[in-house]
């Protein structure tokens, strides 16, 4: 038993024997207050059951609550003694039943993945544009959860439900959980991507892997492999073999956003291939290719976890900053679409917008012509907070999106409501150039494909960014939690936006994709340099 059960059982136990001690207390020399003492037992069960949660194979000391409760109502010692009596003989018994129990604290990972299914198989408002196979979806799922219950393993329910909503290529479906978010994604992921054997890798814009995140002193090192040498062979086999079983292996502990960031990030679990030892190919520093054996060091999480985050990058700034870069540029940094809890619970962004105008007004003055906004690890919220900042710069009024709903005769798409977003034209004659990354989602790409429209603008990054537009619902379910997109956002011709199709493609593309270099990658891991917003200050210089 759990050590939180034998808390239950043993408070529970002791609030009774108390019971049967009161029991003969009588009205005549005490105060009938007493008696509320018969309700501390459910209190006990309660506040269990708040913090532990249901487990059925406790029903006994459930129902003994319920029993020593009556003895509040009962008048007499004898009756409220055998209420007691029996409370306690419920408890004794209920020990035994969960250690002998196969059902005790067993998790029911397949009445979650039915309830959540069935709920998103309702209510998922991208359906009809995603083609998506409900039947199919279920009868490759089902058995995974199956089997997760069968084993008891957590890490097994994880990872099935991470397959499953990256059957969608949409960043708004994705499951958490319950627990320690971050702890519990860990140990899932720690259970799929293999070994550690000192490096990790990417593939240049060239097409050639290249390895990153060397640990320095490990056999890698030493065998003359370090940021940006040429990786052409792995346990083996050649890098694009592996490939498909690393978008698996991708796929089971990381939402994947578009078939576009699945290839950026696909080479990265490339490197936990392999057992105790593992053979890597490359070429050293003179060009010649060499072959070196590397032993495993441990899980490959961390690492892995480490070069997204260098990837993914992104000098540290407060939300909604402008700060000067040089006498040509300014840089509206913009974490998330969430300015303070007033302003969201009201979506009056007046005050926001009053703060960054008038900033965009004082640069524009000094002389100030370049103004990069920074949209990277930016996860959403309102998408009215994105408009008000896109209304600042933009020369005239343009269409921004529409509420929709499908109709299932017509079989197509209708708009409800539109809305538009008015121009200040507070940058004329001034260019604007936008970072994005795969952690640019929702809300950001509202952003993204509002200012996108605009001719002075280039938004540009090392990958595109999450493509999703429509409005979330989370549904909460027993093990965790699963999110997906159930509002329609629609464009002006009537069709979805923003959001890609069944091809898992992203629709909202980066006008300057930069450029993955062994240089880049050098002054990325090795000098830790802000290599994104380092080129889009390079870009304006040079264009």
């Amino acid at each position: 038993m759990l050590i939180q059960d034998w808390i239950l059982c043993f408070l529970f136990i002791a609030a009774v024997l108390l019971l049967l001690f009161t029991c003969k207390w009588n009205v005549a020399k005490h105060n009938n207050r007493w008696r509320i003492l018969y309700l501390v037992p459910t209190v006990i069960c309660i506040i269990h059951l708040l913090v532990a949660g249901v487990e059925w194979c406790l029903s006994g000391i459930y129902i003994g609550a319920f029993v020593a409760t009556i003895g509040y109502f009962l008048t007499t010692v004898a009756m409220r003694r055998k209420s007691s009596i029996v409370a306690i003989a419920l408890c004794i018994f209920t020990i035994p039943f969960c250690f002998f129990s196969d059902s005790y604290r067993t998790a029911c990972y397949v009445a979650d993945f039915e309830e959540g299914f069935t709920t998103m198989k309702e209510y998922y408002s991208l359906s009809h544009h995603k083609n998506i196979d409900w039947d199919a979806l279920y009868e490759k799922y089902y058995p995974l959860f199956e089997q997760a219950e069968e084993t008891q393993d957590e890490n097994a329910n994880i990872t099935a439900w991470f397959q499953f909503c990256n059957e969608f290529y949409d960043c708004h479906t994705f499951y958490v959980p319950k627990g320690d978010y971050e702890e519990k994604v860990q140990s899932a992921t720690e259970s799929v991507v293999g070994n550690d054997y000192g490096l990790s890798m990417v593939q240049l814009s060239t097409g050639e892997y290249a390895a990153v995140a060397v640990a320095e002193n490990s056999q890698a090192f030493q065998a003359g492999i370090h940021t940006g040498t040429i990786i052409t062979q792995w346990d083996g086999k050649d890098i694009k073999e592996l490939l498909p079983t690393a978008v698996e292996r991708m796929k089971q502990c990381t939402i994947v956003e578009n078939i576009e960031n699945q290839n950026f990030y696909q080479s990265l679990f490339v490197p936990g291939f392999g057992g105790d030892q593992v053979q890597v190919t490359f070429f050293n520093d003179e060009g010649k290719e060499e072959l070196v054996t590397l032993d495993a060091m441990g899980n490959y999480y961390q690492r892995l976890k480490d070069t997204t985050d260098c990837l993914t990058y992104k000098t540290p700034r407060e939300n909604m900053s402008v700060v000067s870069l040089n006498e040509d540029t300014i840089l509206l940094n913009v974490n998330m679409m969430a300015y303070d809890s007033a302003t969201t619970e009201s979506a009056n962004y007046n005050q926001m917008q009053a703060k960054i105008r008038e900033q965009l007004v004082e640069y524009r003055q000094k002389g100030a012509s370049n103004l990069i906004i920074d949209l990277r690890q930016n996860g959403g919220g309102s998408s009215m907070m994105a408009r008000s900042i896109v209304s600042l710069v933009a020369d005239k009024e343009i269409f921004w999106a529409a509420d929709g709903t499908y109709n299932a005769e017509a079989k197509d798409y209708e708009i409800l409501n539109t809305y538009t977003c008015s121009g200040e034209n507070l940058w004329a004659g001034g260019e604007i150039v936008v970072l994005v990354n795969s952690r640019s989602s929702s809300a950001a790409n509202h952003l993204m494909a509002g200012i996108q429209k605009l001719n002075n603008v280039t938004v540009m990054g090392i990958s595109e960014p999450a493509g999703a537009a429509q409005g979330v619902t989370e549904i909460p379910l027993t093990h965790g939690s699963l999110s997906f997109s159930t509002t329609l956002v629609l464009d002006e011709n009537e069709e979805i936006w923003i959001d890609g199709d069944e091809s898992g493609h992203c629709r909202l593309v980066v006008d300057k994709k930069i450029p993955l270099t062994q240089e880049t990658l050098v002054k990325m891991f090795e000098e830790e340099r802000d290599y994104v917003l380092d080129y889009g200050l390079k870009w304006f210089e040079e264009n």
